[in-house]
């Protein structure tokens, strides 16, 4: 982004004072003696820009006499913001600047550095200016310090990527090492393989769970297979259907071929018989003419018809000449016209069998929009085969839990009633009334105790069995009550199944109803009855191609038909033409003009000779010489009659049309086809059908692989309602996640460690060569063409003269060291002005160059001043005096401070 200074304000800076200099040109010398203030011109740039120096920086300190601000304006002219000034005072905002833009905005610092940026004080300091003292440094110049100051102005310093490399490297260290404990990833490794052990100690314990993982790993590895074999199905239909939609564009090819491989293309013949045949149409005109004065004046068109005749002889003869044409053309419109009501019909049977719109014009599917449908109806079935499958078990499991409540229910009332007394206990109790009764009327107490042990026992033998009933009854009530749970469960289970199916229902239905709106299929129909449609809307796209294609045909052969018909209609006042066809039309003509010329030769064989026989004898001559050249070419072009020419100029032009739409539809068809195999449209619609077939197959195979997937999951899930297992695969899930967002991190560090690595090789292969090229061309320049190529040898920079001999950089003199030093960083900048809006400043570098080579420099920093703006600082007599000569601005520094 370009930006150029074009004022320069100084309030106080060195030995400036309330100065202001203009300084809006391309390329300016600013032209003083010592110490007349142009080097605190370039570092008041510097400061403006960047900022005022600080102490530590060891440079010349530019504080002004007291009383006076430090500080000044700059005003620049910018490609995107227009005219802004750059201000900054020491004083004021702790030295920042404020930058005063075209639409009265005022921004700060942080806009400054954007609006510079990549350019920083260091890229300017080592690039965009420099002075005599730097000039020395070209010795140092070897591969390693190019390509370093190569990254240091394409990424604004190298530090920054090293840190940055340093950095990513220690941050992947924390998250992993090989041999590691404490990072991160380390010990979550850890725990995650112990998770895993206690996972696999407690699936051992499950029978058949391994068999069944095997079994849905299998499954898995048949759908992976399986879509892949649909992917390249899906590839190969591609291609299939692209080639038959491009079928008619192929046909067309191997026609035009067929026609152009058994005709004879003269371009060289062509020109000049349509060159000599002009000629002679002019001297036979012209011959007409004459012909025509002198009949009137012998009084020999005393007919109407004939008289119409002559006056439109020309005319009539061009009409002859188009029959052939006129012909063809009434042969093609009928092609064409039965082509498309072929394709009409076709059209007509696509849409009643597939129901398509024939007038719409469907949207055509990619080979992913068609992969999405047949995956989408796949989801679509599983899910509904999933929800039916739920609905029939929560059906079973209503009915087994309205039965289970039943149960329940008569066992509670079971439990709820006494139970009835055994016989031996009615026994006993009868028995110890009788004998206690015994016993107390005859006083004999033995009666009274065998009274009493009855009694216990007839009660234990009760409470024994009432014991016993109660607890069978317990036992069935909570057998019961447990599978009521169990059912329960289960059903809670299905009902959170049926909502997720639901709600994947939910989304499919969305997609479908986008897909509906986008591409034109019926929502109430079944995805599966959309891939029915897809051959037929396919084929209907091709159709409808191809009928544009054949109406623009029609069109353009309508259009020449009827500009033949208007070329015609001036002779129906003396022919019955009108509301005849085309052909019928011509053909009448064709027999008036050859009764006219039969006409026209039995009065003239008749008449006297004129005043203007001399002209036409003349004209006669002329005629003979173009005839006889004619005949010469028309044996090179196997021109057989005079009255083929135009019909074979027509036949030319058309075959020459038909190279370049050849050479159309070879751009079109490339990669398609192989031109060199043979291709019939039967073989292809029949791959295209056994493609479908495969594909309809794969699909089946799907479903079926998904459906045995499905089961086999449900019969996991089933096992892994142990609490526990489920708890360990739940942590094993979150550590996996944990673990995951490590590695993933991990694997940035690591790979922007090695993206920064890449970045620092690639960009100095990339551009070294193109530095040393640009970097050469100006070294040529100033050195007046004896050195002509900048080359690295064994890491060190040499140079090569016009003798093909190589020198190293001591080697130089030191006026030619200094003209490769400058050459070098006039390459940089030439390299990288795009992307850096800086001026480019050069103090005195050139003192060593003799007149010659200053002249050079001078006329390359001319060139370069259109495309970067170069201020030079210079007390150099001859370079003021190069400036003077091609009226360059100059700014002197002595006359500015007379005023």
């Amino acid at each position: 982004m370009t930006m150029r200074l074009t004022r320069i304000e100084i309030y106080g800076f060195g030995k400036w004072q309330n100065q202001h200099f203009e300084i809006d040109t391309p390329c300016l010398l600013v032209f003083g003696s010592n110490e007349s203030g142009k080097s605190t011109l370039y570092h008041f740039i510097r400061a403006m820009l960047f900022g005022f120096p600080k102490k530590r920086d060891k440079i010349r300190d530019f504080t002004p006499a007291a009383g006076v601000l430090f500080g000044g304006r700059l005003t620049c002219r910018h490609a995107v913001h227009g005219e802004l000034i750059i201000e900054r005072v020491r004083e004021k905002n702790n030295g920042k600047s404020v930058v005063y833009l075209g639409d009265q905005r005022i921004v700060g610092d942080d806009f400054l550095e954007q609006l510079l940026a990549p350019l920083t004080q260091t890229v300017f300091d080592q690039v965009f200016s420099f002075q005599q003292e730097q000039l020395g440094d070209v010795v140092h110049l070897n591969e390693e310090v190019l390509q370093r100051t190569l990254l240091s102005v394409g990424l604004t310093g190298t530090r920054r990527l090293e840190m940055a490399e340093a950095d990513f490297f220690k941050q992947r260290q924390e998250i992993y090492k090989p041999a590691g404990r404490k990072p991160l990833l380390n010990q979550e490794l850890s725990r995650l393989a112990e998770l895993e052990a206690q996972i696999s100690v407690k699936e051992a314990q499950i029978q058949d769970y391994q068999l069944l993982l095997e079994r849905k790993a299998q499954h898995h590895q048949q759908l992976e297979r399986l879509a892949e074999a649909a992917d390249l199905l899906a590839d190969e239909l591609a291609q299939k259907e692209k080639q038959q939609q491009h079928w008619p564009l192929f046909q067309e090819y191997r026609a035009i071929s067929r026609q152009l491989d058994t005709a004879v293309v003269y371009e060289a013949e062509r020109e000049a018989v349509e060159r000599l045949y002009r000629d002679w149409q002019y001297l036979q005109a012209e011959e007409q003419r004459l012909l025509h004065e002198q009949m009137q004046q012998t009084d020999l068109s005393q007919s109407g018809a004939f008289s119409f005749y002559l006056a439109h002889e020309a005319q009539f003869e061009q009409l002859a000449a188009s029959v052939p044409h006129v012909e063809k053309l009434s042969l093609y419109q009928a092609h064409l016209e039965e082509q498309l009501q072929e394709t009409a019909r076709e059209m007509a049977d696509l849409a009643a069998r597939y129901q398509i719109d024939e007038t719409a014009d469907p949207t055509p599917l990619s080979v992913h929009d068609e992969q999405a449908i047949q995956h989408l109806s796949g989801e679509e079935e599983r899910v509904s085969q999933r929800l039916a499958a739920i609905q029939r078990e929560k059906e079973t499991q209503l009915s087994d839990i309205a039965q289970l409540e039943q149960q329940l229910a008569d066992t509670e009332k079971k439990l709820g009633k006494l139970p009835l007394p055994y016989p031996a206990v009615v026994l006993a109790g009868v028995l110890v009334i009788v004998l206690a009764a015994v016993g107390v009327l005859t006083a004999q107490l033995w009666l009274a105790a065998a009274a009493i042990v009855l009694a216990g026992v007839g009660f234990g033998s009760f409470l024994l069995g009432s014991g016993k009933r109660q607890l069978a009854a317990k036992e069935i009530y909570r057998t019961q009550l447990s599978q009521m749970d169990v059912l329960q469960d289960r059903h809670r289970v299905l009902e959170r199944e049926q909502e997720e199916c639901e709600r994947e229902q939910q989304t499919q239905q969305q997609k479908k109803i986008q897909l509906a709106e986008t591409f034109g299929f019926n929502q109430e129909s079944s995805l599966r009855d959309w891939l029915i449609q897809l051959p037929g809307r396919t084929r209907m796209q091709q159709l409808l191609v191809k009928q544009q294609s054949l109406t623009n045909q029609l069109t353009a052969n309508n259009q020449q038909l009827e500009q033949s018909r208007l070329a015609v209609s001036f002779a129906e006042k003396w022919i019955q033409i009108a509301n005849l066809p085309i052909l019928d039309a011509y053909g009448r003509v064709k027999s008036f003009v050859e009764e006219q010329q039969q006409l026209k030769q039995t009065k003239l064989a008749g008449t006297a000779e004129d005043h203007n026989r001399e002209q036409l004898s003349r004209l006669a001559r002329n005629k003979t010489e173009k005839e006889h050249d004619l005949s010469l070419v028309m044996k090179q072009a196997e021109i057989k009659r005079f009255e083929d020419i135009p019909a074979w100029l027509e036949e030319q032009q058309q075959l020459q049309d038909k190279q370049r739409r050849r050479e159309e539809l070879l751009l079109i068809l490339d990669g398609l086809f192989d031109f060199q195999t043979s291709y019939e449209a039967a073989e292809l619609a029949a791959q295209i059908a056994a493609c479908h077939k495969k594909t309809a197959r794969i699909r089946e195979q799907v479903k079926q692989e998904q459906s045995a997937y499905h089961e086999v999951g449900y019969a996991l899930r089933q096992i892994e309602q142990d609490g526990t297992l489920d708890e360990l695969y739940q942590k094993k899930a979150s550590q996996l996640d944990v673990t995951e967002e490590l590695s993933r991190d991990w694997l940035s560090y690591r790979f922007a460690e090695r993206l920064t690595q890449d970045v620092f090789q690639y960009l100095s292969d990339q551009q070294l060569p193109a530095l040393l090229a640009t970097a050469g061309s100006f070294f040529n320049t100033l050195t007046l063409s004896r050195y002509d190529k900048l080359l690295i040898d064994g890491q060190q920079l040499a140079v090569r003269d016009a003798q093909q001999r190589t020198f190293g950089i001591r080697q130089l003199s030191t006026g030619v060291q200094d003209q490769l030093y400058i050459a070098f960083r006039l390459a940089f900048v030439h390299l990288h002005h795009d992307h850096y809006p800086s001026p480019m400043i050069i103090d005195d570098g050139w003192l060593h160059f003799d007149e010659d080579r200053k002249k050079a420099f001078h006329s390359l920093l001319v060139q370069l001043s259109s495309r970067i703006q170069i201020i030079c600082l210079s007390s150099d007599m001859a370079m003021k005096r190069l400036f003077e000569q091609s009226d360059g601005r100059i700014l002197r520094l002595n006359e500015e401070e007379k005023e």
